[in-house]
C-alpha cells in the first residue's frame, strides 16, 4: 500500500512544474471535499440579510456587514456596489476574476 501511494505522489510531483504547484493542488483538493453544505447555508442566509440591511440602514451599512463575510468573491461584489461602481461593471469584474480562477484550476489539474 505504501508503494502505491508513494508512487502516485511521486508521479504527480514529477508532472507538476514546481513543488508550489503540488502543494497548492493538495490545498485545493482538500477544499473540494470539506464542508461546502454548511458554507452554502451561511452564504444563503447572508444574501437574504443584505437587502434588509440596505433598506433599513442604507448601502453604507453593508460595508460593515461585508467585513464579516468569508467568501472573497461575494465580499468584492458588495464593495463594488457600495463604492457606486456601474452595475454592468460590477458584474463584469467578479465574472472576469472567476474566469481567471477557473483557468488556473484547469491548468493545475491538466497534468
Amino acid at each position: 500500500m505504501i508503494v502505491t501511494f508513494g508512487g502516485s505522489i511521486f508521479a504527480v510531483l514529477i508532472t507538476t512544474e514546481s513543488f508550489g504547484d503540488f502543494a497548492d493542488g493538495l490545498l485545493r483538493f482538500s477544499k473540494a471535499f470539506c464542508g461546502t453544505a454548511d458554507r452554502l447555508d451561511t452564504i444563503g442566509t447572508q444574501i437574504c440579510e443584505m437587502p434588509q440591511i440596505s433598506r433599513k440602514e442604507g448601502l453604507l451599512a453593508l460595508e460593515e456587514f461585508s467585513s464579516h463575510i468569508e467568501d472573497a468573491y461575494m465580499q468584492k461584489g458588495i464593495r463594488l456596489t457600495i463604492d457606486g461602481t456601474d452595475p454592468e461593471r460590477s458584474r463584469d469584474i467578479p465574472g472576469t476574476e472567476l474566469l481567471h480562477v477557473s483557468d488556473d484550476n484547469r491548468r493545475r489539474i491538466s497534468f
